[in-house]
């Protein structure tokens, strides 16, 4: 049904055409990027983990009355927990927003007004469960178009449309495994065949790993409210209707199982150790008790953070939902 109203606000002016000329530019979104950033969050837990409770260790020493650091040790653990539960919960989301303005700039010289569209900034991956893409739980980001007939999705790597009739489930499932109890929305549709196949989103406006799963339950109510409205065929786009099912194919990627297993963060636990053991001994830390202990508060410091880092792991293994 070619456009008998080119103007809905759902999709702009008549001569907007469909959204190839950005999967030709060079990927924001890109494997280097995740790699990059993960690097980078990393080094700022490990300069957590390690370094502030060293910092804390030399300042006791530096004091000179061994028995009285009590108050000292105290401070600096809660210090460090909470620079790490800051760090967990910021870092992992920290560079969405800055994607997000390079993205729609990218949309809007190929023609396409995400105001007038009401685009939803989305982090999309191609699968039924939480899964890793080259050190990130998002294979794809985006705007996710809810439209009356049909949900578009303008992504740098994919691109598609679901019609209503095609969306046989919206649901509300686990995310990455975190402390902060994030979640995504999952799609199950049926293709020409009648096959099942599923997908998911999660909201990437998020500026903080903690606010994922709220914004998760307000996009799968709106969702879930599209569903049952009646669609408005009249407003079908002759540009966005072009727009095909997803035709992904297989995406290289590790379950959170496989790639943080009991064995990994065994070895991480046991190479943070040495490591802050090696520095205590450079910067003349004792462990003794009788000299102020500063060695053992630094290794006990070190150990509790990757208690932390484990926990959420741990538990997603059981409950997974």
């Amino acid at each position: 049904m070619e456009g008998t109203r080119p103007d809905h606000p759902y999709y702009g002016r008549p001569e907007y055409g469909r959204p190839g000329p950005i999967s030709q530019q060079a990927a924001l979104f890109s494997a280097e990027f995740k790699k990059r950033t993960g690097k980078t969050h990393g080094l700022v837990i490990i300069g957590i983990q390690i370094g502030l409770p060293i910092i804390v260790a030399l300042i006791s020493r530096y004091r000179g009355t061994p028995q009285g650091n009590t108050l000292l040790y105290l401070a600096g653990f809660v210090i460090t927990i909470s620079a790490y539960l800051i760090a967990s919960n910021l870092m992992p989301v920290r560079c969405y927003p800055g994607l997000k303005k390079q993205f729609a700039a990218r949309m809007a010289a190929a023609g396409i007004d995400l105001d007038r569209l009401n685009g939803i900034w989305v982090a999309f991956s191609p699968d039924g469960e939480p899964r890793i893409y080259t050190n990130n739980y998002d294979w794809d980001l985006g705007f996710l178009l809810v439209l009356p007939d049909r949900l578009c999705f303008l992504g740098e790597l994919a691109q598609f449309a679901l019609a209503k009739e095609q969306v046989a489930k919206i649901r509300l499932g686990s995310g990455a495994p975190s402390l902060w109890g994030t979640r995504r929305i999952y799609i199950e549709w049926l293709d020409q065949n009648g096959a099942v196949s599923r997908l998911n989103f999660r909201p990437a406006d998020a500026t903080s790993m903690r606010q994922i799963g709220p914004m998760s339950r307000h996009l799968l109510d709106r969702l879930q409210r599209w569903q049952g409205a009646p669609s408005d065929e009249s407003a079908i786009s002759s540009r966005l209707a072009a727009l095909a099912a997803p035709n992904i194919g297989e995406v290289p990627s590790q379950s959170p199982d496989q790639a943080a297993s009991f064995g990994k963060f065994v070895l991480l636990c046991f190479n943070s150790l040495i490591t802050s053991a090696l520095l205590c001994f450079v910067a003349g830390l004792s462990f003794d008790l009788a000299h102020g202990g500063q060695g053992l508060y630094v290794l006990a410091v070190v150990f509790s953070v990757w208690v932390l880092q484990a926990l959420p792991f741990i538990v997603s293994g059981k409950h997974q939902t």
